[in-house]
Protein backbone atom coordinates (compact mmCIF):
# COMPACT_ATOMS: atom_id res chain seq x y z
CA UNK A 1 0.00 0.00 0.00
CA UNK A 2 2.88 2.73 0.84
CA UNK A 3 4.85 1.90 -2.24
CA UNK A 4 1.36 2.29 -4.16
CA UNK A 5 1.12 5.89 -2.33
CA UNK A 6 4.61 7.12 -2.88
CA UNK A 7 4.26 5.66 -6.91
CA UNK A 8 0.90 7.58 -6.75
CA UNK A 9 2.86 11.12 -5.35
CA UNK A 10 6.01 10.67 -7.47
CA UNK A 11 3.50 10.80 -10.35
CA UNK A 12 1.44 13.78 -9.11
CA UNK A 13 4.48 15.54 -8.79
CA UNK A 14 6.12 15.20 -11.68
CA UNK A 15 2.74 16.00 -13.46
CA UNK A 16 2.90 18.96 -11.91
CA UNK A 17 6.27 19.99 -12.59
CA UNK A 18 5.45 19.07 -16.47
CA UNK A 19 2.35 21.36 -16.56
CA UNK A 20 4.36 24.47 -14.59
CA UNK A 21 7.16 24.21 -17.37
CA UNK A 22 5.04 23.83 -20.24
CA UNK A 23 1.87 26.60 -19.08
CA UNK A 24 3.39 29.78 -19.91
CA UNK A 25 1.95 32.05 -22.25
CA UNK A 26 3.17 35.31 -21.84
CA UNK A 27 6.59 36.47 -23.72
CA UNK A 28 8.85 38.05 -22.76
CA UNK A 29 9.49 41.32 -22.91
CA UNK A 30 12.29 41.34 -24.35
CA UNK A 31 11.26 39.57 -27.21
CA UNK A 32 8.62 41.91 -28.27
CA UNK A 33 10.71 44.68 -28.09
CA UNK A 34 12.51 43.02 -30.88
CA UNK A 35 10.14 43.32 -33.30
CA UNK A 36 8.73 46.63 -32.88
CA UNK A 37 5.99 45.49 -35.84
CA UNK A 38 4.57 42.71 -33.78
CA UNK A 39 3.78 45.94 -30.99
CA UNK A 40 2.35 48.04 -33.71
CA UNK A 41 0.18 44.95 -34.74
CA UNK A 42 -0.87 44.76 -30.98
CA UNK A 43 -2.16 47.86 -30.94
CA UNK A 44 -3.58 48.26 -34.49
CA UNK A 45 -5.88 44.49 -33.52
CA UNK A 46 -6.86 46.29 -30.27
CA UNK A 47 -7.56 49.79 -31.32
CA UNK A 48 -9.48 47.86 -34.21
CA UNK A 49 -11.70 45.97 -31.58
CA UNK A 50 -12.53 49.10 -29.49
CA UNK A 51 -13.82 51.02 -32.38
CA UNK A 52 -16.27 47.97 -33.12
CA UNK A 53 -17.67 48.55 -29.71
CA UNK A 54 -19.90 51.54 -31.75
CA UNK A 55 -20.05 53.49 -34.50
CA UNK A 56 -19.63 56.74 -31.85
CA UNK A 57 -16.60 55.20 -31.21
CA UNK A 58 -13.12 58.59 -32.06
CA UNK A 59 -11.05 56.29 -33.79
CA UNK A 60 -8.30 58.66 -32.18
CA UNK A 61 -9.50 58.22 -28.51
CA UNK A 62 -9.50 54.28 -29.56
CA UNK A 63 -6.07 54.29 -30.45
CA UNK A 64 -4.88 56.69 -27.68
CA UNK A 65 -6.54 53.36 -25.36
CA UNK A 66 -4.57 50.85 -27.26
CA UNK A 67 -1.30 52.49 -27.54
CA UNK A 68 -1.59 53.05 -23.76
CA UNK A 69 -2.66 49.56 -22.81
CA UNK A 70 0.08 47.77 -24.88
CA UNK A 71 3.03 50.17 -23.69
CA UNK A 72 1.79 49.83 -20.31
CA UNK A 73 1.21 46.15 -20.54
CA UNK A 74 4.66 45.84 -21.39
CA UNK A 75 6.02 48.48 -18.44
CA UNK A 76 3.99 46.49 -16.04
CA UNK A 77 5.71 43.47 -17.07
CA UNK A 78 9.24 45.13 -16.48
CA UNK A 79 8.32 46.23 -13.06
CA UNK A 80 6.51 42.74 -12.26
CA UNK A 81 9.79 41.41 -13.71
CA UNK A 82 7.64 38.78 -14.98
CA UNK A 83 9.11 35.43 -14.80
CA UNK A 84 7.80 32.13 -17.55
CA UNK A 85 5.78 30.19 -17.50
CA UNK A 86 3.08 32.17 -15.91
CA UNK A 87 2.21 29.53 -13.46
CA UNK A 88 6.00 29.77 -12.37
CA UNK A 89 5.55 33.63 -11.48
CA UNK A 90 1.94 33.06 -9.70
CA UNK A 91 4.13 30.27 -7.22
CA UNK A 92 6.79 33.30 -6.77
CA UNK A 93 4.35 35.23 -5.76
CA UNK A 94 2.37 33.06 -3.60
CA UNK A 95 5.51 32.02 -2.02
CA UNK A 96 6.16 36.15 -1.40
CA UNK A 97 9.54 35.76 -3.54
CA UNK A 98 7.93 38.39 -5.75
CA UNK A 99 5.27 41.34 -4.71
CA UNK A 100 2.80 41.33 -7.67
CA UNK A 101 2.19 40.31 -11.34
CA UNK A 102 -0.93 38.14 -10.46
CA UNK A 103 -4.02 39.15 -12.58
CA UNK A 104 -5.94 41.54 -10.27
CA UNK A 105 -2.59 43.36 -10.18
CA UNK A 106 -2.59 43.50 -13.79
CA UNK A 107 -5.83 44.76 -13.59
CA UNK A 108 -5.63 47.25 -11.40
CA UNK A 109 -2.51 49.14 -12.43
CA UNK A 110 -3.57 49.11 -15.78
CA UNK A 111 -7.08 50.47 -15.22
CA UNK A 112 -5.23 53.50 -13.19
CA UNK A 113 -3.54 54.16 -15.99
CA UNK A 114 -5.95 53.45 -19.04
Amino acid sequence: MRIRLRTRACKLVIAAAAVVLVSGCAAPRSALLREPSRIECRIDALQGSLRGLGKATDPEEARRAAQTAVADSLKLAEDYRVATPALWHNLLIRTGMKDRGLCYHWTEDLMKRL
